[in-house]
């Protein structure tokens, strides 16, 4: 009897161990996937920004040589 209750309790155990395991896996997953969103929408609205500089130069270069013209 004392036996089973033992290797029960034990079982028990290690899986409310592996299971809070997996949740922190689970909750390093989501961290590392919001991180890597974050970046991306960082770097895409740094190559918008890039994109907007670039057109507002080409325009001004534009405007300058039809004014020269």
């Amino acid at each position: 009897m004392m036996m089973t209750k033992t290797t029960t309790t034990t079982t028990t155990t290690t899986t409310m161990m592996m299971m809070m395991m997996m949740m922190m896996m689970m909750m390093m997953m989501m961290m590392m996937m919001m991180m890597m969103m974050m970046m991306m929408m960082m770097m895409m609205m740094m190559m918008m920004m890039m994109m907007m500089m670039m057109m507002m130069m080409m325009m001004m270069m534009m405007m300058t040589m039809m004014i020269l013209k």
